[in-house]
């Protein structure tokens, strides 16, 4: 059962991400399900399960996408596992932590997959126009994150009792 959340979670995520957030696209921008869920995961499960989880949801989004195999992968790996080495290393506790690490690991992971995807060909993206789709889109992300990481935080933290009113987040 331990193993099965996170797999639940990464779920989850890749169907509100496929069936829900095209609907509430604010001007083409998307809020990234996905990152925000192997963030999440890196940060209450450590650095290993995040950048197991966000491979798993990378590639399956990669395989459910138009774009090449492997990009988003990638991307998503590496921003679960910076995700959980940043929580691991910091000693601060309450909502500004996960908000902060939420904006900077999904505008890294969305420039990352912008300039991947511009290496192999994929799209005509300038260098501006990354930057400025990577920082709304992850603002908006952050928007979510308000809302579903404590939700999703404590469904992770599901098998372990708890003990003080502190862990509700």
């Amino acid at each position: 059962m331990k193993r099965m959340i996170p797999a639940l979670t990464v779920f989850v995520g890749l169907v509100l991400q496929v069936g829900i957030v095209p609907h509430v696209a604010v001007a083409g921008i998307q809020p990234n399900i996905l990152v925000l869920g192997a963030v999440t995961i890196g940060m209450v499960k450590g650095p290993r399960a995040g950048m197991v989880s966000g491979f798993a949801a990378g590639l399956l989004s990669d395989l459910l996408g138009t774009g090449p195999v492997g990009a988003a992968a990638l991307v998503f790996c590496a921003a679960g596992f910076l995700a959980g080495s940043i929580k691991e290393n910091t000693f601060a506790d309450g909502w500004s932590v996960p908000l902060v690490v939420a904006f900077f690991t999904t505008l890294t992971a969305e420039a990352g997959y912008m300039i991947l995807l511009a290496i192999v060909g994929e799209g005509g993206v300038t260098f501006g126009g990354v930057f400025m789709k990577a920082a709304l889109a992850s603002l908006y992300t952050c928007a979510v994150a308000v809302i579903a990481y404590p939700l999703v935080a404590r469904f992770l933290r599901w098998e372990r009792p708890m003990t003080t009113f502190r862990r509700l987040a």
